[in-house]
């Protein structure tokens, strides 16, 4: 809040910290999360959050249609793509960690991974109607090297294989991880210093 005010964080300066968080520190959480020794019993649980994931995603938008066929045309688009593609990014995940601790962090970014393929896809058909073949591929590439799924197929990788990277790597990845919450926290801060309270 103060350093909206202030104006030390502009309106510019919060897209590039977004940018920031969203490259960076939230991909090494996820990272580092899958780095942690899990029981089969975690690893089975992951494949279920892949099917859980999918089938909420499946209900989400079916449902989000038959209960807004009532209202007008434009404002219905408006508010199926806000039921169905809630935020579940940068301020979900620190939440997560702090709730559930890392294994929360690896449910959520399974979960985080079909939020990402469907918004760059459905969502996007939403608005602008549908897509050519052509434009849902080069949507879906463009949502594939984003820096949270890859983190996502790269900790799985590394847990499956059980693959042990040098000490000083998952230092340096948890700390660089841990920058997620804060960096949140002032966005989202200088977010609520916008708000009129009056209205």
């Amino acid at each position: 809040l103060y350093g909206s005010r202030r104006n030390i964080i502009t309106d510019e300066l919060k897209k590039g910290l977004i940018n920031i968080l969203i490259q960076i520190p939230l991909p090494f959480m996820i990272i580092t999360s899958f780095l942690h020794r899990y029981d089969s019993n975690i690893k089975e649980n992951i494949i279920k959050t892949f099917f859980y994931s999918l089938v909420a995603y499946i209900l989400m938008p079916t449902i989000s249609y038959l209960l807004l066929k009532p209202i007008k045309k434009e404002k219905r688009k408006i508010l199926h793509f806000a039921n169905i593609f809630v935020n579940t990014g940068y301020i979900g995940f620190p939440i997560l960690h702090s709730m559930y601790g890392p294994e929360g962090v690896v449910y959520g970014s399974i979960f985080n991974m079909f939020f990402v393929l469907l918004v760059w896809t459905y969502g996007i058909t939403i608005f602008k109607g549908n897509l050519t073949r052509k434009e849902i591929l080069l949507e879906l590439r463009d949502a594939l090297l984003n820096p949270s799924i890859l983190a996502v197929f790269l900790g799985i990788l590394i847990m499956y294989f059980d693959i042990q990277l040098p000490e000083v790597l998952k230092k340096a990845s948890r700390e660089i991880g841990q920058l997620t919450g804060p960096l949140s926290m002032m966005i989202i801060g200088s977010g609520l210093a916008k708000v009129k309270i009056k209205k």
